[in-house]
């Protein structure tokens, strides 16, 4: 018989089933500075979740109540100054009555001028005193994650340091450096149903198993999944 021939591996473009399997996704973002990463977090959404994300550009609209419905869950990646009344009131709404909602990265640093936003994260980007050095960092999963790994490593790209606290939060994954250990993904202490992940300004890291992998335990979290191991 002759030799047996193998299409191309295709690592990330079918997901296993996983806890945004199926799950209807809006997702409020803008360019973030041309950094790529809402369109690599577009692409990382839809192939988890086996259907299209309902994109909707941060910079040109406001998000309506008409836009969320049917929604299972809010995804926000943008660093936008003002909430307009539309959107907070929408975003609003949704949070109070239990709508999952995940912060990713640059949404820490978003709705500057929305104080009840920034206390529901817990801690935000703060203007002129945060930073984020570009570097490689190690993962490290809090106790009860939904993770097939304990540690991962990321390649380069930011990590934010020096946020400014404003609520309780629950540790989920922390991202160690050079300098030491900080904070990369919590649940709102005071809303359970808010999650923050921080790691993913470039669009080329949405690719890394380990960062859909955490992506995707925080939205088990907000979304009420139960896990389906423990690491």
């Amino acid at each position: 018989g002759g030799a047996m021939r193998y299409a191309a591996l295709e690592l990330v473009r079918h997901a296993a089933a996983n806890a945004l399997t199926g799950r209807r996704i809006v997702l409020y973002a803008d360019s973030h500075f041309g950094s790529g990463g809402a369109d690599g977090l577009a692409n990382a959404l839809g192939q988890l979740s086996g259907s299209a994300v309902r994109r909707l550009d941060a910079e040109l609209v406001d998000l309506t109540d008409q836009d969320l419905v049917g929604a299972d869950l809010l995804v926000v990646y943008h660093s936008q100054t003002s909430a307009h009344g539309r959107t907070r009131e929408a975003v609003a709404t949704w949070v109070q009555s239990g709508g999952p909602l995940l912060a990713v990265h640059a949404a820490v640093g978003g709705w500057v001028d929305w104080p009840e936003w920034q206390q529901w994260l817990g801690r935000v980007w703060e203007w002129g005193v945060s930073n984020h050095p570009i570097e490689a960092c190690e993962l490290t999963v809090c106790d009860g994650s939904d993770v097939p790994w304990r540690r991962a490593w990321l390649p380069s790209d930011e990590v934010y340091v020096d946020l400014r606290t404003t609520g309780p939060c629950v540790e989920v994954v922390t991202a160690t450096i050079e300098s030491g250990t900080l904070p990369a993904a919590w649940i709102s202490g005071s809303h359970r149903n808010i999650g923050v992940w921080l790691p993913g300004h470039r669009g080329d890291i949405w690719a890394v198993p380990a960062l859909r992998e955490g992506l995707t335990d925080i939205a088990r979290r907000v979304l009420r999944v139960q896990p389906s191991r423990g690491v």
